[in-house]
């Protein structure tokens, strides 16, 4: 019986803990307040608008609205998922004022559910991009953060010892730091110029004690409701009846009443001010004894109060921000991943590098010598060259001096004038070879004479060789290397008209004279001789189709060598012989077949 009755018991006790709990989940229910329709409309807008223009600070700024509708109904929990959303995205690619914004409103979160660490890591952000931003309403929004901030007693009058209570020092800092900032020349904005009485009254009437803050507050709420900024009338308005309650109850209960009607007229709300309006009336009756009136409001104020404190009740807000970290945290060890990987490769590949230049100076450097070796190689045989050619040239020179001093000694010991003459022709082309010969050995690169040198004293040597020495000669000769071919050629023509001139013009003339003139036209050589003698007929220098009809030798070699430089030449006879050819530097030509076979045959004609 009695073990019955203790089961009983204990029946009876679990029912009512179950009912107890059940009771405590519904008086613990959420009271809050009903969403504004037209805010949500606007935030609901500004999304559509930023995912048809694919706009993520416009995203951002939607999310931000959100968060600020569901914050007014006392929905923090709700309304820090928004904040969050907008922060992802603001830290990306936002600016300072934003970033101050909403890390500002995280804070404010913090500082309700009375987390000091949160709340002092958003105060100090919200700070450094205010300071980033410089614009008044982010530095007034951090200094007051801070001021909030310090001023707040997070120990609970030493309940939490490991947390500060009021730092002085810190307060009077910011409260300093605000006070200047408010003193600041205002701008020509009445909104402005409104905010800033505003804050410097508050300042005054709180912290200073001054009683002055009170006109200045009255003259920013005369410009606030002149300029339609309804929210901070309202505000000012229900801090004047706080300031009021305990000077004259009647002046603070129509600020107060006159704020309801604003709100009431322009549809907004929010959680805080209703916490506000329930503290006042609860003040407002216990000064009048109603109590039953003071007591309602009383229990109003604490379900209010209780809607942050459930919004909170496991923790939320706060895993919301430690997620949000651990998130920041994988990001960053990605992207020092990545970066770690990225190092990586660029130190393979500057391995890489340098192992190839390495092997090309490697390579370089084995190039360096072998060519080093192909030069000093090709030095040697090019001086060897040299001292061939040199020693080919003087042989060539002897051998033509030989041929030359032979037939001078031949024709010394003919007793025919005629064969005598041949001899002595062909000894004075030898010697216009010889002179070529010599001249090319004087030269540095052994490819062109400059030819005043050559056809003055090759002119002289001609003249020498039959006393004509002192002969009136007028040349007029450019200063122009040619190549050594085209000077054999012009060589020897020079060679034959000069012999030519000394044999048939001379001897018959008391003065005789010539003329020559040598010039540089256009890439060409103008080429003309002329002496003084008595002239020949016209056809002494036709060259017929058939070289044996040509029996003299000086034209037919004359006419050959003109032909191997492509030169366009003629003879006249006037007041003596005169020669005249053109042709073009640097143009050496093989002879054509039908000129070498009448240059044989003609030659062969002669000797026969």
């Amino acid at each position: 019986m009695k073990n019955f009755r203790n089961k009983k018991f204990q029946g009876l006790l679990l029912l009512q803990l179950l009912l107890l709990g059940i009771f405590s989940a519904f008086a613990q229910k959420r009271d809050l307040l009903p969403l504004q329709s037209h805010k949500i409309l606007y935030a609901d807008t500004v999304y559509r608008q930023a995912i048809k223009t694919q706009d993520s600070l416009l995203l951002a700024e939607s999310y931000y609205l959100y968060g600020k509708v569901y914050e007014a109904t006392g929905d923090d929990l709700t309304a820090c998922r928004w904040y969050m959303k907008s922060m992802r995205i603001q830290e990306r690619c936002g600016d300072a004022f934003h970033l101050c914004r909403i890390y500002s409103k995280l804070a404010g979160f913090g500082l309700r559910a009375q987390n000091y660490s949160e709340t002092r890591r958003y105060a100090f952000l919200t700070l450094k991009y205010a300071e980033a931003d410089q614009s008044y309403l982010s530095l007034s929004r951090a200094y007051g953060l801070m001021t909030n901030f310090y001023s707040h007693d997070w120990s609970e009058n030493g309940r939490k010892p490991g947390l500060p209570s009021v730092q002085k020092d810190s307060l009077g800092y910011f409260l300093k730091k605000n006070e200047k900032l408010i003193l600041q020349s205002p701008e020509n904005n009445p909104v402005e110029i409104a905010t800033r009485k505003s804050n410097l009254g508050n300042l005054l009437i709180h912290y200073r004690y001054d009683d002055r803050g009170i006109k200045l507050r009255k003259d920013a709420l005369e410009i606030f409701l002149r300029e339609k900024e309804v929210t901070e009338a309202y505000q000012l308005m229900v801090d004047f009846g706080f300031y009021y309650l305990n000077k004259n109850r009647e002046t603070a209960l129509k600020y107060v009443k006159d704020a309801e009607e604003l709100k009431k007229n322009n549809l907004f709300n929010s959680l805080w001010d209703e916490k506000l309006l329930a503290e006042f009336y609860e003040k407002y009756y216990r000064q009048k004894q109603d109590w039953k009136s003071a007591y309602e409001y009383n229990n109003r104020y604490h379900q209010l109060d209780k809607v942050n404190y459930l919004a909170d009740r496991d923790g939320a807000i706060t895993r919301l921000s430690k997620e949000y970290e651990t998130e920041q945290k994988d990001v960053l060890l990605k992207v020092k991943d990545a970066e770690l990987k990225l190092r990586t490769q660029t130190l393979q590949n500057q391995e890489y590098w340098t192992y190839a230049i390495l092997c090309l100076l490697i390579a370089t450097f084995g190039a360096s010598i072998v060519f080093f070796r192909l030069y000093k190689k090709n030095r040697g045989l090019r001086i060897k060259n040299e001292e061939l050619m040199m020693e080919q040239s003087h042989r060539v020179r002897n051998n033509l001096q030989a041929v030359s001093s032979m037939l001078s000694l031949q024709s010394d010991i003919l007793p025919d004038e005629t064969t005598k003459r041949i001899i002595e022709d062909g000894r004075l082309r030898i010697e216009a070879m010889g002179l070529l010969n010599r001249k090319l050995a004087e030269v540095d690169n052994g490819r062109e004479i400059f030819l005043p040198d050559f056809i003055t004293e090759l002119m002289e040597g001609v003249l020498q060789s039959y006393g004509y020495e002192n002969i009136i000669t007028n040349i007029a000769i450019d200063p122009v290397q040619i190549p050594a071919n085209q000077a054999l050629h012009l060589g020897l023509i020079l060679n034959e008209l000069v012999t030519n001139a000394c044999k048939y013009a001379f001897p018959r003339n008391t003065c005789p004279e010539i003329r020559m003139v040598c010039k540089l036209e256009k890439g060409m050589i103008r080429f003309v001789f002329g002496d003084n003698g008595g002239g020949v007929s016209a056809g002494h220098f036709l060259l017929n189709e058939n070289p044996a009809d040509n029996r003299s030798f000086g034209v037919t070699l004359i006419r050959l060598q003109a032909s191997q430089l492509r030169a366009r030449h003629k003879f006249s006879s006037g007041a003596g012989l005169v020669f005249e050819m053109d042709f073009k530097i640097g143009q050496r030509q093989k002879m054509r077949s039908t000129e070498i076979t009448a240059t044989h045959w003609s030659l062969s004609s002669i000797l026969n």
